[in-house]
């Protein structure tokens, strides 16, 4: 019977994809392999980008992988949405700032992730949503700080004028921002 998913066709001779560059695109999708040694600057291993619509002319997803690079806490992978205006990223162990993994949606929050146990602060996650809360997740404190939850307020915005408010004990801070 005829079906309604499309077939896909392959060469009869696949590339050796630990070896050889190659582009393969399909009816929704292109998938790019560069070499497996990183001879180019961004070190980038492979990409898949992911289409919308059946003509490849609206981007929906882009993942790439890149080389591993010692020491360097290097990037392990972005997966960017550049209609939805978002990217994630994830670090290797050696990061300088302990990043495990980096998740932002353009104008609108922030999550940062950290290896567990490798900051002094013992902050494993910070989230932000911009311009309405903050929250800093801990794991191991010796005062046992779990969690320091903080609303903003916006007072007067022409004068920059914001109140924090510490959720954790009901706190209220005023600030003035330097803008």
């Amino acid at each position: 019977p005829v079906s309604w998913v499309s077939t896909l066709d392959f060469p009869e001779k696949l590339p050796d994809i630990a070896t050889e560059k190659f582009i393969a695109h399909y009816q929704d999708a292109k998938i790019e392999v560069f070499s497996d040694k990183p001879s180019n600057t961004l070190m980038l291993k492979s990409r898949a980008t992911f289409y919308s619509d059946s003509e490849a002319l609206i981007v929906n997803c882009i993942e790439e992988n890149f080389f591993y690079q010692p020491c360097q806490g290097s990037l392990l992978s972005r997966t960017r949405w550049p209609c939805g205006r978002q990217w994630h990223e994830t670090f290797d162990r050696g990061h300088q700032s302990a990043i495990s993994k980096w998740k932002e949606h353009l104008g609108e929050s922030r999550t940062l992730t950290f290896y567990e146990g490798a900051r002094l602060d013992c902050l494993v996650e910070f989230q932000e949503i911009f311009e309405r809360e903050v929250r800093y997740t801990f794991s191991g404190r010796s005062d046992n700080l779990r969690e320091l939850y903080l609303k903003i307020a916006l007072c007067d915005k022409n004068l920059g004028l914001y109140s924090l408010i510490n959720v954790n004990d009901n706190k209220t801070f005023s600030i003035i921002s330097a803008t």
